[in-house]
């Protein structure tokens, strides 16, 4: 039947027959490939749903691992702060220890110059007393000869 209601006109009996068939198979290939594309569309919808899945977890992941490493590296600030402070107060400590021992080397090196020219002057004092003791020795050996000679004289 037409679209208007109005008959068809009848075609000989092999043609209508060929026609039906024609008809019958174009029927049954656009419902297969309806079927196709609606087993297609759930597959790919599946497919799609699978990957939301995965996407959702690798997120989750993702965002669990940004999670984790942003409190170690607050850790890590915070162990950085602690170790720059005891850096910082060695420092400082070890300054002062420097200049202490600056003044301490200063002090000895002082006190070792001193002591060194009074150790110059005591030695040219003692070779000077050496002499004075030599001449002394001779004036006095001299002194003895010219008496055991005025003696030897006397007698």
């Amino acid at each position: 039947m037409g679209a208007a209601g109005a008959k068809e006109p009848r075609l000989p009996g092999g043609a209508w027959l060929e026609k039906e068939n024609t008809q019958h198979s174009f029927s049954n290939e656009a419902k297969t490939r309806a079927l196709q594309a609606q087993q297609k569309e759930q597959e790919l919808t599946q497919k799609m749903q699978q990957m939301e899945a995965q996407h959702d977890k690798t997120v989750y992941e993702l965002d669990s691992l940004l999670s984790s490493q942003n409190t170690f590296i607050s850790k890590l600030k915070e162990e950085c702060c602690i170790l720059a402070k005891k850096l910082e107060s060695i420092t400082e400590k070890n300054r002062s220890e420097i200049s202490k021992l600056s003044q301490e080397n200063k002090y000895v090196c002082d006190r070792l110059e001193k002591t060194q020219k009074r150790n110059d002057e005591l030695e040219e004092q003692c070779i000077q007393h050496g002499r004075m003791h030599d001449k002394m020795k001779l004036s006095h050996k001299s002194n003895l000869l010219l008496i055991a000679s005025e003696a030897a004289d006397l007698l």
